[in-house]
């Protein structure tokens, strides 16, 4: 069992593509907390995602800084907290 808390991913410009691979990966870390995804050319494509792993209540804190979420990948994440 792995024990990782955080993860720093600002500026790397995954983009919405990896964003499934890394939640379902980060799904399977019992102690995760911290996540930054600033700066990363994010869409709305990436909420459900994102908000599937805060639901989960796995993440206390989420960077979202410097993507295009725009109004409606916010509500997604509005919906789920």
């Amino acid at each position: 069992v792995w024990n990782l808390q955080e993860v720093d991913f600002e500026g790397n410009k995954i983009g919405d593509a990896a964003i499934e691979i890394l939640c379902d990966g980060l799904d399977e870390l019992s102690n995760f907390k911290y996540l930054n995804l600033s700066d990363n050319n994010l869409t709305h494509v990436s909420a459900p995602f994102l908000a599937q792993v805060f639901h989960v209540g796995k993440i206390k804190e989420l960077h979202l800084r410097f993507n295009r979420l725009q109004a409606k990948g916010g509500l997604i994440l509005a919906q789920r907290i």
